[in-house]
């Protein structure tokens, strides 16, 4: 969490976010909180902007900036809870792979993590705390 990140814009009481990807190319990205039918919860969703303005989430960018990038994700986590204190943030990849990227990321800064979020892993039997070495489907994040 204390990587470099992009500088960003919120929009719509900050549950969407946009930032522009600088490595091999300059792309726009956003990050959307969309609200889920459970009460407080959110689904976070990462995609690079279309000329045109329609975000495609599926999309593999391979921008040689994948640190700024997740660490640009946490930086609007933080804003996000901000001004949603009281939700949750469901978080998966498009694909197995990003998803264990994302866990992978979780293990090398759960340390930092867990000062300012409790974090949980998704498994096929419910949530449970995250646990370097579990393979999750999931990762549930909530301010403390």
């Amino acid at each position: 969490m204390t990587h470099p990140f992009y500088e960003f814009t919120i929009h719509n009481g900050a549950i969407r976010f946009e930032f522009v990807s600088i490595g091999q190319r300059v792309i726009r990205k956003v990050i959307i909180y969309q609200k889920l039918p459970l009460p407080n919860l959110y689904n976070l969703a990462l995609g690079d902007i279309e000329v045109g303005g329609k975000a495609d989430f599926e999309i593999i960018s391979d921008n040689g900036d994948r640190d700024y990038v997740l660490a640009t994700v946490i930086q609007t986590l933080i804003t996000f809870f901000q001004n949603h204190p009281q939700a949750s943030v469901f978080i998966t990849g498009s694909t197995p792979s990003r998803t264990r990227l994302y866990q992978v990321v979780i293990a090398r800064e759960l340390t930092e993590i867990q000062k300012r979020f409790e974090i949980s892993g998704v498994t096929e039997t419910g949530n449970e705390p995250f646990q370097k070495g579990v393979l999750y489907r999931a990762f549930v994040i909530s301010q403390k």
